[in-house]
């Protein structure tokens, strides 16, 4: 038995020596082919290499080194050293707590009007118009006894308000704003408005936009010495009561200033010159990027008097007081570089959230924006806030912390690597741990 499997054995290792023999003749009849072949195997030889001495390098460097040197070509570092990503950040699956029920659209009474005349009715309503008829019999009573016949300074009424309003709304409407009045109710050349000279004469026409006030002239002057808003104070009221109560805006809005044209008499005119008008009234406006609607508005009033209305014109202060009824819809604002501040949330218990995006000029340091929002106790930007209340601010307002600190504000900030430090120690470890905590733990109902 023994003897045959040695024989086995023996004649397996007679074939595999013969295979060798056929492999190496056949290598030696195509060394031509073979060699490009080796040359791509030292390539690949020499290219597995280098990757393993780029890889021990790396392996070498520190986890703080690897980071920046990845890092490097994808930011912007600005001169105050801020650092600005040239990527976006990934997009992620938005949380169910951060999808809002909140459908923008009309709300209330404006989801009935259906014609152009009901739409407009929501905005200048019945006590907008009872208000000019009142002011304007006021001021006529005052002047009737100037003219010889009392037809001539007839009073007016609610019926004969509404009919001039709709003049000046059809006048405009054919942008007619240059012409001759005379042609509106010249009919004799055909450049008359058969919805002009069929409403009013113009005499009765002119009269009435002569005597037209927008409160009462007899306390005027008094009011005036405290409001330079005090002609046109109770219908801007009305106003923007109106466009806030019919309408629902969406998340994303846009917040700049507006100059309306005026060259007449006025307390309160301001010169921009790089605007079309360059003369006239400057207004702030809130107006929805997804609808064309002006979701917020406020008249430019320049300094006031000492008094209930006396407010401060900073621009901190007014996209704040124009913002206010924003805070507890979590809307992102856009606005340009003459109001934006640096961006910045503000996140309160009691759900008040505001994002503020746009560029800004790096005119002043960090620490002194915030002394100019916190400097005022009874400020606007103070007002919002609360006991246990958060403000959320980026890196770059370290310099602020001293500040901050000395109001008896809790500044908590996440360590930061020292020179030549490669990790965080125990301590600086739970310190930042805290303070991620705790701005996940109350950020976690809104987007950020």
């Amino acid at each position: 038995m023994d003897s045959i499997m040695e024989s086995r054995i023996i004649q397996w290792l007679h074939e595999e020596f013969e295979d060798e023999e056929v492999i190496q003749s056949e290598s030696d009849g195509g060394e031509g082919e073979v060699q490009p072949m080796e040359q791509e195997d030292r390539h690949q030889v020499q290219e597995a290499v280098s990757e393993d001495q780029s890889s021990s390098s790396e392996d070498d460097m520190s986890l703080s080194e690897l980071a920046q040197n990845k890092t490097r070509d994808d930011i912007y570092v600005s001169r105050n050293g801020t650092r600005w990503s040239k990527t976006c950040p990934s997009a992620t699956r938005a949380r169910s707590q951060n999808i809002r029920f909140r459908p923008p659209g009309p709300k209330g009474a404006a989801r009935n009007a259906e014609t152009p005349l009901s739409c407009f009715e929501l905005f200048f309503d019945e006590s907008i118009f009872e208000i000019l008829v009142i002011c304007t019999n006021i001021y006529i009573d005052k002047i009737q006894n100037q003219y010889q016949r009392e037809r001539d300074a007839k009073r007016t009424d609610l019926f004969e308000m509404k009919a001039l309003m709709g003049l000046l709304l059809g006048i405009g409407v054919s942008h007619s704003g240059r012409r001759n009045l005379n042609d509106f109710w010249d009919n004799s050349k055909g450049t008359g408005l058969q919805l002009v000279y069929c409403t009013m004469s113009i005499n009765r026409f002119r009269f009435l936009i002569r005597v037209l006030p927008f409160d009462d002239v007899n306390d005027r002057d008094e009011r005036r010495r405290f409001d330079k808003l005090a002609p046109i104070r109770t219908i801007t009221q009305k106003m923007v009561k109106n466009c806030r109560d019919n309408f629902t805006p969406s998340d994303y809005l846009t917040l700049d200033e507006q100059l309306v044209g005026f060259r007449g008499r006025c307390g309160f005119i301001v010169y921009i010159p790089n605007k079309p008008d360059k003369l006239g009234i400057k207004i702030y406006m809130v107006v929805d990027t997804k609808f064309p609607y002006v979701y917020n508005f406020e008249v430019y009033a320049g300094a006031q008097s000492e008094g209930p209305f006396q407010q401060s014109n900073k621009v901190n202060d007014v996209v704040l007081r124009i913002l206010e009824p924003l805070f507890d819809l979590g809307c992102n604002v856009t606005m340009d570089n003459y109001l934006t501040m640096k961006p910045f949330m503000v996140v309160a218990c009691d759900g008040y959230v505001i994002d503020i995006v746009g560029p800004y000029a790096e005119t002043q340091s960090n620490a002194d924006i915030m002394k100019s929002l916190f400097q005022d106790e009874h400020g606007t930007f103070c007002r919002l806030f609360r006991q246990n209340d958060m403000f959320i601010l980026d890196g770059g307002f370290r310099d602020a912390t001293p500040f901050l600190e000395d109001l008896n504000y809790s500044v908590f900030k996440p360590e930061s690597l020292d020179e030549g430090q490669h990790q965080l120690t125990f301590s600086q470890a739970n310190k930042s741990r805290k303070v991620t905590v705790q701005m996940g733990s109350r950020n976690s109902h809104w987007r950020i």
